[in-house]
């Protein structure tokens, strides 16, 4: 398995010299949010966990979110796409996780936090953000456009995946062979790495009918304002000239 792209110092705030504290601290959060869930963890809990006082994790992590966020980032690591061929990049991600997932202890600390996130709309959201968050820098590296967009949509589908086999146990998903599920799933992912995102395209097509409903010329790109039939991606493909733009008038009553 190559190595992850994101492996770096220790979340949090502060220098070389606490990471050891922070170390602790994260290891106790882990396994305190896997065990107990998001709304039942406590700041003073995880401190007395890690022996060290409940101020010195508000230093290092702000909050309690704070705190959740730094802890399922050390478990969302995410391999280095560059070190495969391109036709194999989809496949990578899609066995990196699984193969996790399938460990014999079945313990690993993200699927019992995402088990947290079934029932907290705020955790789910912070999971999401996170992964997707991880993934931009690799895909990124990789060049092209939209990487937001497509690293959103590939924390979507390993998360879906996790969610369906791992936690709500969906047949016959969950009692499939792990190959064959990286084999399924594998090139969906690989897609999202190479096409363009259905967003942008979709953003696109609804701003060229605004245009052919109003009529309105194309404009220099030099020119472009957002388009107000755009998706919420905005795309400012086909919008109005500034110039063409008159201001609004004002009626005024007029004196009796």
């Amino acid at each position: 398995m190559p190595p992850a792209s994101q492996v770096g110092p220790v979340p949090g705030t502060g220098g070389p010299r606490s990471e050891g504290t922070r170390r602790a601290i994260l290891h106790a959060a882990r396994a305190m949010f896997a065990a107990r869930g998001y709304e039942q963890t406590t700041i003073r809990a995880v401190a007395a966990q890690a022996d060290v006082d409940a101020s010195m994790v508000m230093r290092y992590f702000q909050s309690k979110a704070g705190l959740f966020t730094a802890a399922i980032s050390t478990d969302l690591q995410v391999p280095a796409l560059s070190s495969v061929p391109a036709a194999r990049r989809g496949e990578l991600l899609v066995r990196y996780f699984v193969s996790r997932w399938e460990e014999p202890d079945g313990n690993d600390k993200l699927i019992a936090l995402l088990r947290t996130a079934v029932t907290s709309e705020g955790v789910a959201e912070q999971v999401q953000a996170t992964l997707s968050q991880r993934l931009t820098g690799p895909i990124a590296a990789l060049g092209g456009e939209q990487v937001p967009e497509r690293a959103a949509l590939i924390a979507a589908q390993v998360l879906g995946l996790a969610l369906c086999r791992y936690i709500l146990r969906f047949e016959p998903l969950a009692s499939l062979p792990a190959e064959d599920v990286v084999a399924a799933v594998g090139p969906s992912v690989h897609d999202y790495l190479t096409r363009e995102p259905a967003i942008a395209l979709a953003g696109q097509a609804a701003c060229r009918r605004h245009c052919r409903r109003r009529r309105e010329p194309r404009p220099a790109p030099a020119t472009l304002l957002v388009c107000p039939g755009a998706s919420p991606a905005r795309e400012p493909c086909c919008a109005r000239r500034a110039s063409r733009v008159p201001p609004r008038k004002i009626r005024r009553p007029r004196a009796g």
